[in-house]
């Protein structure tokens, strides 16, 4: 499948390209401040994340071959079936069931034939199986193929995915060099928070273990995740760069299981920075 091999090619261009940015743009400011008897330092951002449309360019031409790798993957099954595929034919993708019943399973027959028309019942089955309207309506949009739907709308029909940096509440907050300072509490912000400059992350309340020589430079350093996400322009994202690597491993389980045998490229072994 060339389509789903090329998306795995882009998907780990998008993966580079939006951590080397996370390692060279996104930095942040420690502000001591006393709040009552308390010494805090203040977290914030330094600055925000101007939108780069090549990245668009790329995350639009890997949903648009996942999509179509899908739609691809129909094609050849129905023809494998012995029967015509068309400009209907395509993966159907639902988030409500009667919208699937409505448009597969009772179709009115004076409409043109339903997107799977010239699949036999086991390969039905296991579409249906993996429609994101059989999960609970709170999961339903975080499905992957919901994601695909969305993003690839969004490209085809509208405009660029704009790109932001949404980083989460640190997993590790130390004061450099060790020995003087001591953390007494940590206050985050939000779990996640998109970064935009001079926007609050969180305050360290600190405490003086020893005094440091004059000429020590202490340092608040903070370590986690952050990774790209992308969106409507205005809108909340819609999906992140490791969201991406969940879209393919979902395509790859329909193609193996509609087409024992075939094969793509494993994925990457990456993981956001």
């Amino acid at each position: 499948m060339f389509k789903l091999n090329r998306a795995i090619d882009l998907y780990e261009t998008i993966h580079e390209e939006s951590a080397r940015f996370i390692e060279r743009e996104i930095d942040y400011d420690a502000t001591p401040r006393r709040i009552g008897t308390n010494e805090c330092d203040i977290l914030t951002w330094k600055k925000g994340v101007e939108d780069d449309p090549r990245i668009g360019v790329l995350v639009g031409e890997f949903v648009h071959d996942v999509r179509s790798g899908l739609d691809q993957l129909i094609y050849a099954l129905v023809v494998a079936n012995e029967y015509d595929p068309g400009e209907h034919t395509q993966y159907p993708i639902y988030d409500n069931e009667p919208g699937w019943v409505k448009d597969v399973v009772a179709r009115d027959p004076c409409r043109k034939p339903s997107p799977v028309h010239g699949l036999n019942d086991i390969q039905l089955d296991f579409i249906r199986e993996r429609q994101p309207y059989c999960l609970t309506k709170k999961r339903r949009a975080r499905h992957p193929l919901m994601k695909l739907l969305r993003m690839s709308n969004v490209d085809k029909h509208q405009t660029l995915h704009t790109s932001a940096v949404q980083a989460h509440a640190p997993s590790s907050v130390v004061y450099e060099p060790p020995g003087f300072i001591a953390i007494t509490k940590k206050t985050w912000e939000s779990p996640t928070t998109i970064v935009e400059a001079h926007v609050k992350i969180g305050q360290v309340q600190r405490r003086i273990i020893k005094r440091p020589p004059p000429d020590t430079k202490i340092k608040l350093r903070i370590r986690g995740i952050a990774e790209m996400v992308f969106s409507e322009e205005g809108k909340s994202p819609i999906a992140s760069v490791n969201d991406l690597g969940l879209i393919i491993e979902c395509a790859r389980e329909i193609l193996y299981g509609l087409w024992p045998g075939a094969s793509i490229r494993d994925l990457p072994s990456l993981s956001p920075d």
